[in-house]
């Protein structure tokens, strides 16, 4: 009998401990800076007609995009990123996408997620998984964005050559 009671109330207290090993509320972020103009990053991303060309995935319909195997609700486009819920299956997480100014050739992407956890213990190791497995997509999409951003011919359409002028009419003075 007493062996039974020892077993519960230690079945009891590593729930307790369990419980309280796993925060509320957990509160995610991954930055990367990359090679490429603000102003450019801003005109690919303002315009959604321009998202097939850089989505490294799928377009599913016009608020939502499929990058391997979640799924993005695009909702609000800011000026300087956008809202998106990414969810596979039943699970979702919802984050802020920003791209941010980083010196006159440098932009950051900053993914930001809030994620509110059950008050179940044995549920929050299981939300807990799949939180972080639905951060590392993102993060695999924002490693892929920045392969994209990264290379002018991709962003202006064009290849962007550096060198010297040898025509002297082509040089410009400015009072």
């Amino acid at each position: 009998m007493k062996k039974w009671l020892l077993l519960i109330l230690i079945i009891i207290a590593s729930l307790i401990t369990l419980y309280f090993s796993f925060p509320a509320t957990q509160t995610d972020e991954f930055q990367t800076t990359f090679a490429c103009a603000p102003q450019a990053v801003t005109r690919q991303i303002i315009n959604k007609e321009k998202w097939p060309k850089w989505w490294p995935g799928k377009k599913i319909n016009d608020s939502v995009y499929l990058f391997k195997d979640c799924k993005y609700r695009i909702g609000k486009i800011l000026l300087n990123g956008f809202h998106t819920t990414v969810y596979h299956d039943k699970d979702s997480i919802k984050g802020l996408l920003q791209f941010i100014y980083f010196g006159t050739d440098s932009t950051q992407f900053k993914w930001t997620s809030v994620y509110h956890f059950s008050k179940n213990p044995l549920k929050r190791i299981k939300e807990s998984r799949e939180v972080k497995r639905l951060n590392n997509n993102v993060v695999g999409l924002i490693v892929d964005m920045k392969k994209f951003f990264s290379v002018p011919s991709n962003v202006y359409g064009m290849k962007i050559v550096e060198e010297n002028i040898t025509d002297s009419t082509m040089i410009a003075v400015k009072q």
